[in-house]
């Protein structure tokens, strides 16, 4: 499901989404014409369903992306950084990040099974940590929100700054 779902938000087209009075339907179709296109595959038709797609565009954190000017998926990037120990790389990518109002908005797509918030938060926190901090020092603009979207309850978990270790 992880690398279905990266894939089909990776090619979504947002700005026709920004401008459909129908999400369900506008989503269907786009899914459609990638499969058609040869774009996905049948497995990631069917790891996919368009209900999952639309749930999270709908979402409160969805329509904040949709809102913004500035988006990127699967943003790849490589951060060195100078240690005691000497040159650092960390290398990664950022599976959405968005600009509301001069700052980042960082949001990481999980497919884990959990039966509880908090194990996502300690499981991930200082991997947003990292991406927060590389995608700060990077473009110089700050990240003010971080969020953990847990695909499979579709719901948006807010993560709390914490320093990268």
């Amino acid at each position: 499901i992880g690398t279905a779902f990266h894939r089909m938000m990776r090619m979504l087209d947002l700005d026709t989404l920004k401008a459909t009075h129908d999400l369900g339907r506008e989503i269907k179709a786009q899914r459609e014409k990638l499969h058609g296109d040869g774009i996905v595959s049948d497995a990631e038709l069917s790891a996919v369903p368009p209900g999952m797609l639309t749930r999270f565009f709908a979402s409160p954190l969805g329509v904040r992306i949709l809102e913004s000017k500035e988006v990127h998926r699967e943003w790849a990037f490589t951060y060195r950084r100078e240690t005691e120990a000497g040159v650092q790389l960390l290398q990664g990518v950022i599976d959405c990040c968005f600009i509301e109002r001069g700052a980042w908005v960082l949001v990481d797509y999980k497919t884990d099974r959990v039966d509880d918030e908090q194990t996502l938060v300690n499981r991930y926190a200082e991997q947003l940590a990292w991406y927060a901090r590389a995608l700060t020092e990077i473009t110089g603009k700050p990240v003010k929100e971080r969020y953990l979207y847990a695909l499979r309850v579709g719901k948006a978990i807010a993560v709390p700054e914490i320093d990268a270790k």
